[in-house]
């Protein structure tokens, strides 16, 4: 017995098959599309945001956006406070990472909130509400090297400070300048560091313009060197996946050297660190400050993480 197939039963049986195939084309395709965000998900009242995504290979993927969390797996967080009540806080940046790509997406607030949470900064003839926290010129005197810092406004919650070659943070405003860092006629400016609720704010202090030449000692001549260079710092090796920094300098007298960068770590004698998540992720922190010291001499570098990582 034979049977025959009608031109319009081939072209049905054809049909379907082709269907099938770019089915599976099409899944095929979309399963290996890049990961993308999509807009969150965002309450203006409860400040809670839940990331989305998508594309990507199906593994896990993580979540962060500075002001809101760490890398997570978690998509669902809550925005800070504080960044919500600041009306210039227009724009979050989100970020999201799988398999060690990450991709990013900028969030309006504003567009979504309007108003909505935003705490008005306090008035001229004096409202309740808080300003930012700056640090103003600090009291110093030239002899003893007491230097006390000096901040204006903020919103009357603990404020810590820093400068290398006079303290690692702390909540003492009143320290004292390392003597090395005042005998050394090189060391002009100091770099003051203030810290409320998270937010650092900095400032340059020049000793030598209210100090002159007062404590400085002068360098060993040609003639009577002992053979040792000044130590300075040298770019950094960075890998901009795992935000891992390693210091490197040249020079020095061949003693203990510490490291200390704002947004990576206090000082230590550990060369290699991790730069926060949320300075590396944040576009308008282009520049990191390192700093080395030896034998109390302080000497620092600039960084560009986002000229290394574009």
């Amino acid at each position: 017995m034979k049977f025959r197939l009608s031109p319009t039963s081939l072209a049905g049986r054809c049909g379907l098959s082709f269907s099938i195939v770019l089915m599976a084309l099409t899944q095929s395709v979309q399963a290996q599309s890049g990961l993308a965000l999509l807009d969150p998900i965002y309450d203006c009242n409860t400040r809670q945001i839940s990331f989305r995504t998508t594309g990507g290979d199906g593994s896990k993927v993580e979540y962060m956006a500075p002001s809101v969390t760490g890398w997570t797996s978690e998509a669902n967080g809550t925005v800070d406070a504080a960044t919500m009540a600041d009306g210039s806080t227009a724009v979050l940046k989100l970020f999201a990472r799988q398999n060690g790509k990450v991709v990013s997406r900028d969030f309006n607030l504003r567009q979504l909130c309007g108003d909505i949470g935003i705490v008005a900064p306090p008035t001229k003839s004096g409202g309740t509400g808080e300003s930012s926290i700056t640090l103003t010129d600090p009291s110093y005197d030239c002899t003893t090297r007491q230097i006390t810092f000096r901040t204006s406004g903020g919103n009357g919650s603990q404020v810590e400070y820093m400068a290398p070659g006079v303290t690692g943070w702390t909540t003492n405003a009143t320290n004292t300048v390392d003597a090395a860092t005042m005998a050394d006629g090189s060391t002009a400016v100091l770099k003051l560091f203030a810290r409320q609720n998270g937010k650092v704010v900095s400032r340059d202090f020049n000793l030598r313009q209210l100090c002159g030449d007062i404590g400085i000692v002068a360098p060993p001549t040609k003639s009577g060197g002992t053979g040792e260079s000044s130590i300075t710092l040298t770019d950094p090796s960075y890998d901009c996946t795992t935000r891992q920094i390693t210091f490197r300098t040249s020079g020095g007298n061949g003693s203990q050297v510490e490291y200390m960068a704002p947004g990576v770590t206090g000082w230590t004698t550990n060369a290699t660190n991790t730069v926060d998540a949320g300075t590396a992720a944040d576009g308008t922190a282009n520049t990191l400050t390192l700093f080395a010291r030896q034998n109390g001499k302080v000497v620092s570098r600039k960084f560009s993480i986002q000229q290394v990582c574009k």
